[in-house]
């Protein structure tokens, strides 16, 4: 009651200010503060309460409950709450206590201009008149209270006569609600109509009892499906408005609260999906792919539903396949790249042996040259089919990793002695700068294989005359190993993708040099199987840098005959 009578003295306080206001605005511009503080003690007089004139800087022009000669005394009132919220809105309102005029005042402010300057008019009004105000609707309410009493004594006596009858009623009407064999739950001993009443209500009760369980019951298999539902569940009413959503939407649409009552469009900007619920509304049922605009650009299955009354409501059910698109991707981009890797050698060594067929099998210098072709081609159809298996293994989980210590000078030195004929030839210079006693947790065929790996790509495409480093060491927890060229480098471009399955920087290099492109694919599985990490950065000024981390391991574990480095 109180917080209503206060608000409503506010209301007519803003009133009372935004009038005065005008009266204000109206002085002539060259007003004296005399004439503004009896315009203030008018408006004061005329409102019945006190009305303060404040301008810009805060000084008080005028005030109807200060003498004129008080007035050049009073504080300054810029940061006055009311006033300064007038500022910032056009109207503000506050309560304190007034050092002034000593009492709790409500205020209410508005600004006014004035003669090319601006100001605020307050006007004011005890609190003590609410406290009075309250007292009297108390004693009114107390007195009307005690008449009603009086009323309801009066009538209760007038309406026993028609008890019996109403009972009867309520009787006939609770049988005919329950529509089913009385139970006599809780009914009355004494056999009369309020006993009867009584059984019927228990009747009823029981029924309604069994009504809410069932309900219940539905309820939480229904919250237990949708809370278990992997796709995301969004209902909207007929206005569009969010009734209901599971953690699936929550997680999916980035929704930290379910933001129920809002539309769908307040709740998440994605035209694509307002244009599919319309379409359900208005033809049943519609189903899209949609994509949704986030960092990691996901794409949605969503599919909606109208549901079936007079509201227009709508089922939202969206399914994340962003995975999907992408593994599809994979493999479309995989079979494409399989099919281009085997149709060049298979197509050469199908036109060397027509060629063959054809009368070059007599000519022996051509004969030999497209023996060696198929040869190579051949080898290469090889290599391609044994990196494909070696990866499709690696992938599947069928690759055994006997975690072991390993140390990591012998290991460089066996992958060295593998290519040093082919560095040889090329007068490339391999250097091992490995620290001592280093030894990591790998398995030694698979870090065997990631090492030949990475240093046969270095001694293939390192400049002739060049020279290429082996180098680690221990850091912390972990050893990082890096093989280092000075080739040609990889471009920016084509940095994030080196890893990828069939992927080539230069590809007419990597096939003059043998590659089928699986190589660092499976150097990059074998290192997530082994716990490890490889990766690549550029060499200054040229060249490339293959990194590998693995966890260090204990060296004095490792048999003597395989840790000479």
């Amino acid at each position: 009651m109180r917080a209503q009578l206060e608000h409503r003295i506010e209301s007519e306080l803003v009133s009372l200010a935004r009038t005065s206001k005008d009266a204000v605005e109206l002085l002539p511009a060259d007003a004296s503060p005399a004439e503004v503080q009896r315009l203030a003690m008018r408006l004061g007089a005329s409102a019945r309460a006190r009305v303060t004139i404040v301008d810009a800087q805060g000084k008080v022009l005028g005030d109807s409950q200060v003498l004129a000669a008080e007035v050049e005394a009073l504080e300054n009132h810029t940061d006055r709450e009311e006033i300064v919220r007038a500022y910032d809105g056009g109207v503000g309102v506050a309560r304190r206590f007034s050092t002034t005029v000593k009492q709790q005042m409500v205020y209410a402010a508005v600004p006014y201009r004035h003669a090319g300057s601006s100001g605020v008019l307050r006007v004011s009004l005890p609190l003590q008149d609410v406290d009075v105000a309250v007292g009297q609707l108390r004693m009114i309410m107390a007195v009307a209270a005690v008449l009603a009493m009086v009323f309801s004594v009066f009538m209760s006596f007038v309406s026993a006569h028609y008890a019996t009858r109403t009972i009867r009623d309520l009787f006939s009407g609770a049988r005919a609600l329950v529509r089913v064999e009385p139970t006599h739950l809780a009914a009355s001993p004494t056999g009369d109509e309020i006993g009867g009443l009584a059984g019927s209500i228990n009747e009823m009760a029981q029924a309604f009892g069994e009504t809410v369980s069932t309900l219940a019951q539905e309820r939480d298999r229904f919250g237990a499906v949708l809370e278990g539902m992997g796709e995301a569940l969004v209902a909207l009413d007929g206005e569009g408005r969010v009734t209901l959503c599971n953690r699936a939407a929550l997680a999916l649409l980035g929704w930290s609260e379910a933001p129920l009552g809002s539309t769908l469009r307040e709740a998440i900007e994605q035209p694509v999906l307002h244009d599919l619920a319309q379409r359900a509304r208005r033809d049943g049922k519609s189903e899209q792919e949609v994509g949704i605009e986030t960092p990691g650009g996901k794409h949605l299955l969503a599919r909606a539903t109208r549901l079936t009354g007079a509201d227009g409501g709508v089922v939202l059910v969206m399914r994340d396949v962003t995975d999907l698109r992408r593994l599809e991707k994979v493999r479309r981009d995989f079979v494409a790249n399989v099919s281009h890797e085997l149709r060049t050698p298979v197509s050469t060594i199908r036109a060397t042996a027509e060629a063959l067929v054809e009368g070059a099998l007599e000519d022996k210098e051509h004969a030999m040259r497209f023996a060696q072709a198929m040869l190579r081609n051949a080898e290469r159809l090889s290599r391609i089919i044994a990196d494909l298996l070696d990866l499709s293994r690696i992938e599947a989980g069928e690759q055994t990793i006997d975690i072991q210590p390993v140390a990591v000078g012998a290991a460089a030195h066996r992958a060295v002695e593998i290519v040093e004929g082919a560095a040889s030839k090329r007068e490339l210079r391999i250097i091992l700068d490995v620290q001592d006693g280093l030894a990591v947790q790998a398995d030694e065929a698979a870090l065997d294989h990631v090492m030949l790996n990475l240093l046969d790509n270095a001694v293939k495409y390192s400049s002739e005359g060049g020279h290429v480093l082996v180098w680690a060491r221990r850091a912390g927890a972990r050893v990082r190993i890096e093989i280092r060229d000075d080739g040609p480098g990889v471009p920016e471009r084509d940095r994030e993708r080196i890893f990828e399955r069939f992927y080539r920087v230069d590809k007419g290099r990597s096939r003059q040099v043998g590659g089928t492109g699986l190589g660092l694919s499976i150097v990059r599985h074998l290192m997530e199987s082994m716990r490890g990490k490889v990766g690549f950065v550029p060499n200054h000024p040229r060249g490339s840098v293959f990194w590998l981390e693995l966890p260090v391991a204990d060296r004095s574990s490792i048999p003597p005959d395989v840790t000479a480095s």
